[in-house]
């Protein structure tokens, strides 16, 4: 699986890849917070486990674009920081009660999802690489009474100028 390192387990680029799938390709996205530099998304997984609704949470601090739908593309939008994260939060608006079709992680720790026909799209700047914390986190909650064997949580932590994965 990974190396572990405290309670928290390294995971390769394509477990991680393949956790974030499975936790969000089919979620629907329910409602998002806003807190100081940190934004917050809820998505609804109904086919983790058969009958049983479990809320998936992404937590990020980095820097997130809106792209496609009736946004086009808002990456290269004019203003200062808060005129640019209205017009992504208004993206993200847009995208609540639709349903992720796929998930996209990189190696620098851009993470993209795809929901109904717009992505939302975390990009790791430098100064989120030298965070003592995680830039992104998906965790999505154990089921009351049941056993998780698989992964359940994600995030993008700086490590060395680059960054590295953990569950």
């Amino acid at each position: 699986m990974g190396i572990a390192i405290g309670e928290k387990t390294e995971l390769s680029l394509t477990m991680a890849g393949e956790s974030l799938n499975r936790m969000l390709v089919g979620a629907h996205l329910d409602c998002f917070s806003v807190s100081s530099i940190t934004v917050s998304l809820r998505f609804i997984n109904d086919g983790a486990f058969p009958g049983i609704s479990l809320y998936v949470d992404n937590d990020f601090s980095c820097g997130a674009v809106m792209r496609g739908g009736d946004n086009l593309v808002m990456e290269n939008s004019v203003g200062g920081f808060f005129t640019k994260r209205a017009k992504f939060l208004s993206g993200v608006y847009s995208c609540i009660g639709k349903e992720v079709t796929k998930v996209n992680l990189s190696f620098d720790g851009s993470l993209s999802i795809s929901v109904g026909d717009s992505v939302i799209a975390m990009q790791l700047e430098k100064e989120d690489k030298e965070q003592e914390d995680y830039v992104w986190k998906v965790e999505m909650e154990a089921p009351a009474g049941h056993l998780v064997s698989e992964v359940n949580s994600v995030m993008c932590v700086p490590n060395d100028g680059g960054v590295k994965f953990l569950s």
